[in-house]
């Protein structure tokens, strides 16, 4: 049982259809990308649940049947007022040795601290605002109780006229967790 959050034009949710799995549940906060979600599935046949919501802070109300095997938290949490409580808000959903892949904008400067793109000052795209440190990242997942498995970065200088305009060393990150009982010190 998967499930893709801020699925965008659905393409996770078809490749995990396309895979067979027992469910498949995409969520969005807008409809913008519905036709083209809708051509996909049509082109792929496969199908696979959609749901529309605006906010991903209480997401266990949304799905209390139970929990999910794989989650996809990618492009999301520079988006939201708070990561965190969007990280708390889906942890629940988390199947016990459950995966998600959590992917994000970051900075590999030292500390716990997150950036804020006010006006603009590190990316051009109006509705992205956080950069937390890969330390803060890795602190929620330890609160979360959710084990690193492995990652990528990619810093932003790798790609050439990004929009990126930041004085700090960022880039953009996924990491593989999976949940568990309690997190190693």
């Amino acid at each position: 049982e998967c499930l893709d959050v801020g699925t965008m034009e659905g393409l996770i949710p078809i490749l995990l259809a396309r895979q067979k799995a027992s469910r498949v549940v995409a969520t969005d906060a807008d409809s913008h990308c519905l036709k083209k979600i809708e051509a996909l599935r049509h082109i792929y046949a496969v199908d696979f649940e959609m749901h529309m919501q605006r906010h991903t802070y209480d997401m266990q109300a949304q799905f209390p049947e139970g929990g999910f095997d794989f989650i996809n938290l990618s492009g999301l949490l520079y988006h939201v007022m708070s990561p965190m409580m969007v990280l708390q808000g889906i942890r629940p959903l988390l199947k016990r040795n459950a995966l998600m892949i959590v992917s994000t904008n970051v900075t590999t400067v030292n500390g716990y601290s997150a950036e804020f793109n006010a006006r603009g000052r590190m990316q051009q795209e109006p509705n992205t605002f956080w950069y937390p440190t890969v330390q803060l990242l890795d602190y929620w997942f330890q609160m979360l109780n959710l084990t690193p498995i492995d990652c990528l970065y990619m810093p932003h200088t790798a790609v050439p006229a990004n929009g990126y305009q930041f004085d700090k060393p960022s880039g953009y990150i996924s990491v593989l967790v999976q949940a568990c009982d309690a997190t190693a010190a």
